[in-house]
């Protein structure tokens, strides 16, 4: 099985890679920074389709896992719409970046995506809204590709907390609202 993973050099993507690589499969790397480990890269941003449709065209895969993610945690009314809009560009339009360029080579081979959403998908956290939006708007649309299609399996995964320090570096960011925000106090009982 030869499998292409976005956001594959670490956290659940990186371990993923590793795991795929033991088992005797071929596993490829697409993300913006170089794994530590020895493995077939390509360097890009999933929020960059040309990168995407270039990579797409020139590795040959049965399976597509979408993992690439990025977050940080704040209120709503606090979080500026820069941070909202990367979060919603990676989480969302990423994975759509490589579901529409993956589908017809994707359907030639019967082959499938799995979607890495997380729990948060599913139940609202206060301070991960617009995270909880994206991972929720990941699982509706992969519920509708499934049913427009037969010919390439959809399946998500909805991991909770892993220690990846993924979570530590989105909670690390309630540092910049303290000084202003309604919810200070609250920032701070979940930072210190």
């Amino acid at each position: 099985m030869k499998v292409l993973i976005t956001g594959g050099s670490s956290g659940i993507g990186g371990a993923t890679a590793r795991k795929l690589q033991e088992g005797g499969h071929e596993a490829v790397v697409f993300d913006k920074k170089e794994p530590g480990f020895d493995i077939n890269f390509y360097q890009g941003d999933v929020r960059d389709e040309e990168r995407v449709e270039e990579v797409v065209k020139e590795v040959e895969f049965d399976v597509l896992v979408n993992c690439a993610g990025f977050y940080e945690l704040g209120s709503i009314e606090d979080m500026d719409k820069e941070t909202a809009e990367k979060i919603f560009d990676t989480n969302v339009h990423g994975y759509l970046n490589f579901i529409r360029h993956s589908m017809p080579k994707l359907r030639e081979k019967n082959g499938r995506i799995v979607n890495i959403t997380s729990v948060a998908g599913r139940v609202s956290i206060p301070f991960f809204g617009v995270y909880c939006g994206s991972k929720h708007a990941m699982e509706t649309i992969s519920d509708s590709l499934r049913r427009e299609q037969d010919e390439v399996e959809v399946v998500i995964v909805e991991p909770g907390v892993v220690e990846t320090g993924f979570n530590r570096r989105a909670r690390n960011a309630l540092e910049k609202y303290i000084p202003n925000s309604f919810y200070s106090s609250q920032y701070r009982d979940i930072l210190y």
